[in-house]
């Protein structure tokens, strides 16, 4: 017997498991509202500098995955007239970004 009361042990673990389940739903959740709205903190300075480095990362790969998304299954397909608006229009949703990401 090492003299560790198993209780306390269980009740640290249980803390523990308890900070990483909140840790790794913040992430989840601050990577999905980057995802929503990359294009609104793409275009904004002060939006992309509060992300970190594998954030930018992160969000830099999704545009351009999404941009040749469009570019290959819409933009292709229509006729060159159309293809400015479309991109424009894609790109204008803008995010109220005072939300809280826990609610």
């Amino acid at each position: 017997r090492s003299g560790i009361d198993p209780l306390t042990v269980s009740l640290y673990q249980m803390d523990m498991d308890r900070t990483l389940f909140l840790l790794r739903s913040y992430l989840r959740i601050r990577l999905q509202k980057i995802e929503k709205h990359m294009f609104c903190i793409q275009k904004t300075t002060e939006l992309w500098n509060r992300l970190s480095k594998q954030e930018q990362k992160f969000a830099k790969r999704c545009i351009e995955d999404i941009q040749q998304h469009f570019e290959q299954s819409v933009l292709s397909k229509l006729p060159d007239r159309y293809k400015s608006h479309l991109k424009q229009s894609v790109i204008s949703e803008e995010d109220d970004m005072g939300n809280l990401i826990f609610t």
